[in-house]
């Protein structure tokens, strides 16, 4: 399908269907209607909900001292009137987070406006997000590749870590993608265990005594496999045995990037403390206490972390200072980094000769496909032709394959070479004048076809047989 700008696409149109994308552009979005339609607040409501909030930070915030320092810059700062000309509340959420932040940094920290709710609405699924688990493919190389963007609920979401796990079960290497990640549930202990023959201590979740109870009891019944030590006060977090399956000694590379943050940096920090996997990419954005949400009134709501995470091996975390990379590239080339390296790895570890060829193979596809090598427009006119029952055409600068009449894009590779798909590739032979005389089928298993070049109107060899 060719791609149009959007002027271009406006130019196309019919004066009805300009009209109807202008209303569209035009027309207020589900959440701009609710924002315009939301009462605003006034003096008193801002005064309860300030102390309100304020309280509660105070008495539920991990580290007592920070707690009391920023509950009464909210209180300072209400008393002279620095809240008061405040009447909205999104602006009102906006102003008291950043307030905070100058205090306490920590970066689950925040408010968060509820949108109201129907009296006869049906109860929301639990989770934040049932489409976290993005992508799942593997890559040339048999290297697994999964993209998460967030850590659903485990209540709904756990057959999605059941499935994607199931599929790469095979893989030689996986590469975890959380550039887009956010954090999320602790559903990501359940993927972590598939990367461990046996269950393994990761970390303690310390909190103080009165939010203990609160969290531990909940959490341990729902995930079964969480610890409570009842002398320390922890929670003690262990992976998950999984079936075995060569994940479990299988590379391991987690993509980062400066937005990775929460549960998805708890991965990362997890596989690099216990030596089992490495980082690629950018600094994580460094938020690793636990965070649970208290309802200030009906319409706001005060993010608290009620603990911190003592991992089992650094005894720290990444609270503040992120998760840096094992291999440091911009996020937008972690994912042909991490590939690369893992075919490396795989190219040394080879048992056999032909396993390094194959993956040698796979490297120079992988390579290819990444970056392809340039295409003189003018060559590549020599390739346009039919090659006994193969034939190759040129669109819009590129070279295709037409099987059974659906074009597959030329990847090249190098000189006279082209990338067709993992086990073929297509090799164009010159005569002494450079013209194309025959096309050469290289197939990963070593074998090849030549196939002549034939003239305009002349039936295929195999066609004739």
């Amino acid at each position: 399908m060719p791609y149009f700008s959007l002027p271009v696409l406006f130019r196309r149109l019919s004066s009805a269907g300009k009209v109807l994308l202008l209303l569209l552009v035009s027309f207020p979005t589900a959440a701009q209607h609710i924002r315009s339609n939301e009462a605003p607040i006034d003096k008193a409501f801002v005064r309860e909900a300030v102390q309100r909030g304020a309280a509660l930070f105070e008495q539920e915030y991990i580290y007592p001292a920070v707690a009391r320092k920023t509950s009464q810059l909210l209180l300072r700062n209400l008393q002279k009137g620095r809240y008061d000309a405040i009447t909205d509340i999104h602006a009102l959420a906006t102003r008291l987070t950043a307030d905070m932040r100058t205090v306490c940094p920590d970066q689950h920290v925040g408010w968060r406006v509820q949108a109201p709710r129907p009296a006869t609405a049906a109860p929301r699924p639990s989770g934040i997000n049932v489409k976290g688990f993005y992508r799942v493919d593997i890559l040339p190389g048999n290297v697994g590749y999964l993209e998460v963007r967030a850590f659903p609920d485990e209540s709904v979401a756990a057959h999605q870590v059941v499935g994607a796990m199931t599929y790469l079960s095979g893989c030689d290497a996986v590469i975890l993608d959380f550039r887009q990640n956010g954090g999320g549930s602790l559903l990501k202990d359940l993927l972590l265990g598939y990367f461990f023959p046996k269950p393994v201590h990761l970390n303690d979740i310390v909190s103080r005594d009165y939010v203990e109870h609160e969290y531990s009891q909940p959490v341990q019944v729902r995930l079964r496999r969480l610890k409570l030590d009842s002398a320390s006060n922890q929670l003690r977090a262990d992976t998950l045995l999984r079936v075995p399956s060569k994940l479990q000694q299988a590379p391991v590379y987690v993509l980062t990037s400066s937005r990775t943050f929460s549960a998805a940096e708890a991965v990362a920090y997890e596989l690099k403390a216990l030596k089992r996997g490495l980082t690629v990419g950018e600094t994580t954005r460094g938020g690793a206490n636990p965070v649970g949400g208290k309802a200030v009134n009906e319409r706001l709501l005060l993010r608290i972390p009620f603990a911190h995470v003592e991992n089992a091996v650094t005894k720290a975390n990444w609270e503040g200072v992120g998760v840096p990379p094992d291999i440091p590239v911009k996020a937008t080339h972690a994912l042909e980094t991490a590939h690369l390296e893992a075919l490396k790895r795989l190219i040394e570890q080879a048992p056999t000769p032909e396993a390094k060829q194959r993956l040698t193979w796979d490297l120079e596809t992988a390579r290819a496909l990444y970056r392809p090598a340039p295409l003189d427009p003018v060559a590549a006119e020599r390739y346009v032709g039919s090659f006994d029952f193969e034939q190759i055409v040129r669109e819009q600068g590129r070279l295709f394959r037409l099987d059974r009449g659906y074009p597959v894009a030329l990847t090249p590779l190098g000189p006279h070479t082209f990338v067709v798909d993992e086990e073929l590739r297509f090799e164009f032979q010159p005569d002494a004048s450079g013209a194309i005389t025959s096309l050469t089928l290289l197939r990963k298993d070593g074998s090849l076809v030549s196939l002549p070049r034939r003239a305009t109107g002349e039936k295929p060899a195999s066609a004739s047989q």
